[in-house]
């Protein structure tokens, strides 16, 4: 049995990750905040440990007495474009150092794989609209900036130091389990969450903006893919391979919830730092390894809707 280090494991795709795994015989250790010790599952689960710490704290997470770990998926970050503008310390802390000191961790455990969670982000306004993992990285706010110089930290500190890594840059994740309160965060649980209050969707921005919409599964199997796979060292794309606009989306949800005749959608003023759209081009990730989505936004929809009404 391998044994996976989750971290942000009581996140969003952390949580869906540490039952995904589990599922295929993986033991996992969850890695969190201190601040959630109080959290962690009441069902005693033999292969399910857990593990508190900072990572911004180097002495913290070399604290943890952690058994044989086969690798490590890291998922720990702060991940909202539009907070990275207020706060711009706390992306450079957790998403940049944070990560510095994940890749300590496996070199003073002896842990020779590290899967990281960058976004696609870094890729900034491209004048591409499909983009490959050679599109030219200009992050146009400071989350992409910090994510961007974590995969750096990766092929210039983890791979000398014999940690193979894969930087998988994660397109508009979705599915259940979102946090749809959240404004700055999750585009779909955003308009879901509105939508769920009654016809009216306020849009930051222009509607013809588009997404590579991705269901929560389908990333779950991406990283499975990559993770079970020989091909190390390398950025990966993850996402639907499908180009869909922010007025696509809005009436895709209404149509669900029956609101389509009553629907009204404002524009308001636009996120800093957004960009005009991007889908993913699959073709590195789909000759690499065995991923192919298999969820269209119409069933990603209806899974996410039915558990939340």
């Amino acid at each position: 049995m391998k044994t996976l280090l989750v971290t942000g494991a009581y996140g969003f795709v952390g949580k869906f990750f540490v039952d995904y795994f589990l599922s295929f015989g993986y033991r996992i250790c969850c890695l969190e905040h201190p601040k959630f010790n109080s959290q962690k599952s009441p069902i005693p689960n033999p292969d399910l440990l857990h593990f508190f710490a900072d990572i911004t704290q180097l002495d913290s997470l070399l604290g943890c007495e952690l058994p044989h770990i086969d690798a490590v998926l890291h998922l720990a970050g702060q991940s909202s474009g539009p907070r990275s503008f207020i706060i711009p310390e706390i992306d450079l802390l957790l998403n940049s150092l944070g990560t510095l000191n994940i890749i300590k961790l496996c070199i003073n455990n002896n842990i020779s794989r590290l899967l990281f969670a960058s976004s696609f982000v870094v890729y900034g306004n491209s004048n591409s609209e499909l983009l490959t993992e050679l599109t030219p990285t200009y992050p146009t706010s400071v989350y992409g900036s910090s994510k961007l110089y974590a995969e750096n930290l990766l092929r210039t500190y983890a791979e000398p130091n014999g940690v193979s890594w894969n930087a998988l840059r994660m397109f508009n994740v979705y599915g259940p389990g979102q946090d749809i309160t959240n404004p700055d965060q999750g585009i779909v649980g955003i308009f879901l969450n509105q939508l769920l209050q009654g016809p009216t969707a306020n849009v930051k921005g222009s509607l013809d903006r588009f997404r590579d919409l991705v269901y929560i599964e389908d990333v779950a199997l991406a990283w499975k893919s990559v993770l079970e796979s020989d091909s190390i060292n390398m950025a990966f794309n993850v996402g639907s391979g499908i180009k869909t606009t922010i007025n696509s989306l809005i009436y895709a949800i209404a149509s669900h919830l029956s609101l389509t005749n009553s629907l009204e959608i404002n524009e308001i003023d636009p996120t800093p730092g957004d960009i005009k759209g991007a889908y993913a081009d699959l073709s590195l990730i789909r000759t690499h390894t065995a991923y192919s989505p298999s969820y269209d936004l119409n069933s990603g929809l209806e899974a996410m809707i039915n558990h939340y009404i």
